[in-house]
């Protein structure tokens, strides 16, 4: 890895970790910090948590500060990781009605409750998913339920066991995708913003995936050297209006890759083993994706926390702004070719993103996903 794409990981690194003081705060441990430092550095306390927690695992000074300053930057990295913060929060939602309590008796929402398929539907946030690690699938600790209760012994026991497994890392020899990897085990069934401060948030957004988010928007910021003064503007717009031009020049693009002539592949076999055979095609195709996606990673000088989604032969990423897809692509698409005789090959497209994309108010049917998907410029 050379010099400057490990700075995009270690800015990466810093996006990952820089709401984990929300997870152990919740435990009920006595903070790492004093009210003196507090006082000093004038920040949210989940900064300073979330500080100490680097300095103590990663020893890293440099990126403890750039996490303890994503409220109130000083360098152009925290301003990194503060700008894919608030960009990473634009869809979190409120609800005035939502009851407020402690963090540490906070539950994540299950998302399929939020779903309504028609206007007379309602949203039922009462389903709440049991504090878990990712991967635990017996019914008790799998499956949402009304009266699913979590207190600070729940969350200090799944802390336990995330540190135990960050203590077992190598010191100073750790990439931003290991600590995404422990995020995901540990960290999907954590909510990201609870309803105990302004705004009364649906706690339905797990702790995993604001930090991925936020990580990859960081990883884009600091892949293409986004000046302060660009990202000055930026946030000039998210304060005031979002049509001013730091809000509606684009930032990074969003990239699709789809694999073509997977029926094809995946069923022309013959009768003899043919389930074994289908789950062995279906196995390939999902390495074959991953592999693209990381390869466009690679190729555009960002980590694979980039890759937003990658499933069913279908992959979404977020890449800085650069020369068109097409070049970077092409080897790609060859490479595909050939390892499988011209059976599959990799269609690609992509479209500009700007800040107003994320956080406007009529996201939803305006400027958000669907919105996007639609422009998809095939190659």
């Amino acid at each position: 890895m050379n010099e400057a794409n490990n700075h995009v990981d270690r800015v990466v690194t810093a996006a990952l970790l820089h709401d984990i003081g929300k997870f152990w705060s919740r435990t009920g441990a006595a903070p790492p910090f004093t009210s003196q430092e507090s006082e000093h550095f004038s920040t949210y306390a989940h900064a300073l948590w979330s500080a100490h927690f680097v300095e103590d695992h990663l020893q890293d000074a440099e990126i403890a500060r750039w996490v303890r300053e994503h409220h109130r930057p000083d360098s152009v990295e925290a301003q990194w990781v503060q700008l894919a913060d608030w960009l990473a929060s634009g869809e979190r939602t409120s609800d005035a009605g939502e009851a407020k309590g402690r963090p540490s008796e906070a539950a994540l929402v299950s998302p399929l409750s939020q779903i309504a398929l028609d206007d007379h539907e309602t949203r039922d946030t009462q389903w709440r998913l049991p504090l878990s690690e990712h991967g635990q699938y017996d019914a008790p600790a799998f499956f949402p339920r009304r009266d699913t209760q979590v207190g600070s012994e729940d969350y200090g026991q799944l802390w336990a066991r995330f540190v135990a497994q960050v203590r077992a890392l190598p010191p100073n020899a750790v990439s931003s995708a290991t600590w995404q990897s422990l995020l995901c085990q540990y960290a999907s069934r954590v909510p990201a913003a609870t309803p105990t401060r302004v705004g009364s948030y649906v706690p339905d957004i797990s702790l995993y995936d604001h930090c991925r988010v936020t990580a990859a928007v960081s990883g884009c910021l600091a892949a293409a050297a986004i000046s302060s003064e660009r990202l000055d503007a930026v946030r000039s717009a998210l304060r005031s209006t979002l049509t001013a031009p730091g809000g509606t020049e684009p930032l990074f693009r969003l990239v699709c890759g789809d694999l073509s002539g997977i029926q094809h592949f995946l069923y022309t076999t013959g009768s003899r083993r043919a389930a074994k055979t289908l789950r062995g095609r279906s196995f390939a195709l999902q390495l074959v994706a991953e592999r693209c996606a990381h390869s466009l990673c690679a190729q555009s000088g960002v980590p694979s926390s980039s890759v937003l989604y990658c499933g069913g032969g279908r992959f979404y990423l977020l890449l800085p702004l650069g020369d068109p897809i097409t070049e970077m692509a092409s080897e790609l698409r060859w490479n595909v070719h050939q390892a499988f005789h011209g059976a599959l090959t990799v269609v690609l497209g992509e479209t500009p993103l700007a800040p107003i994309d994320l956080v406007a108010e009529d996201a939803e049917t305006g400027r958000g996903w669907h919105r996007l998907v639609d422009k998809w410029r095939a190659i």
